[in-house]
């Protein structure tokens, strides 16, 4: 009797659960990662252009013994803006005494909405040295959120990986 009481209970609550579709359900998380984008993308500051000043550590240096050790980096810059494309209008490459060794863009760059790019700097690349960096200016036609621009610098130690980044400061600002 005990176990029909509690068979007949369990039933009775599994037939009145509500149960989503998976329509439904897509269409549940996609809101909820709206409002989760929404929220982050308003703590963002907005502007219609800005020239960044980006460390690049594409050198270590032992404080023992004063070896060098070359990374690998990786420059990615990402239009956070949702509505509205941005453009690069130039990415150059400094060394350590503020030398320009290069610009990374023959024309200006043109990311849309979310969209992003990555400059790569190659180990091989001996130029820059521990005080290396990188200045790019973006403009928008219209305030949009500042873009999300940092660098990662990366290299393998043995059978041991490592990675760490830096993120752009702005120097001057539209």
């Amino acid at each position: 009797m005990k176990y029909c009481a509690f068979f007949i209970i369990v039933t009775s609550l599994l037939i009145g659960c509500e149960q989503t579709t998976p329509v439904q359900k897509t269409e549940q998380n996609r809101t909820i990662v709206e409002k989760s984008f929404s929220k982050i993308a308003r703590s963002l500051r907005e502007s219609k252009g800005q020239l960044l000043y980006v460390p690049i550590y594409s050198e270590l240096r032992s404080m023992e013994d004063q070896s060098s050790k070359l990374l690998n980096v990786q420059v990615s810059i990402r239009n956070t803006d949702m509505n509205h494309p941005i453009s690069i209008a130039f990415a150059d490459y400094y060394d350590n005494d503020g030398k320009l060794l290069r610009n990374y863009l023959e024309e200006p760059l043109k990311l849309g909405p979310l969209g992003s790019q990555t400059i790569v700097i190659r180990q091989s690349d001996t130029e820059g040295g521990i005080g290396a960096n990188m200045l790019l200016e973006w403009h928008a036609d219209t305030t949009v959120h500042e873009p999300l621009v940092e660098a990662i610098m990366i290299d393998n130690l043995g059978n041991k990986s490592f990675a760490f980044t830096s993120r752009a400061i702005v120097l001057k600002q539209d």
